[in-house]
């Protein structure tokens, strides 16, 4: 499920920043232009109440290209069965049991052209134009 608003919206821009606060749950991608052609900030993605999330392939070129979101939980431990398999020794205490209890949650995959991907799971992502 690719057609949706954040990946119409965010396609094809570079990621400047995100911002992680950990005491509120909360986490901001920063997007703009080509670095080298516009460094004007034009859009922030926020995710609230945040469960779970992981990043990768951090970059100095990190081009987002879509964002893939899910509600169902078996999806979830389906297309990460890996990175389950090799973090379940340092996930707190009941953290899975609780995220699949909680039918509230969505399960926001972010898909690169180049650099950051990953994916958060949390109760609400939304788009900011800060233009």
């Amino acid at each position: 499920m690719f057609d949706n608003k954040f990946t119409r919206t965010l396609g094809d821009h570079f990621i400047y920043r995100i911002n992680v606060d950990f005491i509120n749950k909360e986490t901001k991608l920063i997007f703009g232009g080509h670095p080298e052609v516009d460094l004007k900030e034009k859009y922030e993605l926020i995710f609230s109440e945040i469960k779970c999330q992981d990043f990768d392939d951090f970059d100095f070129q990190n081009i987002f290209t879509a964002m893939e979101i899910k509600d169902s939980f078996s999806h979830f431990m389906e297309v990460k069965q890996d990175y389950i398999e090799k973090m379940k020794n340092y996930f707190p205490s009941g953290l899975l049991k609780s995220i699949k209890e909680d039918k509230t949650l969505k399960y926001y995959y972010l898909h690169p052209t180049a650099g950051l991907g990953g994916f958060v799971i949390c109760k609400q992502a939304d788009i900011r134009n800060l233009e």
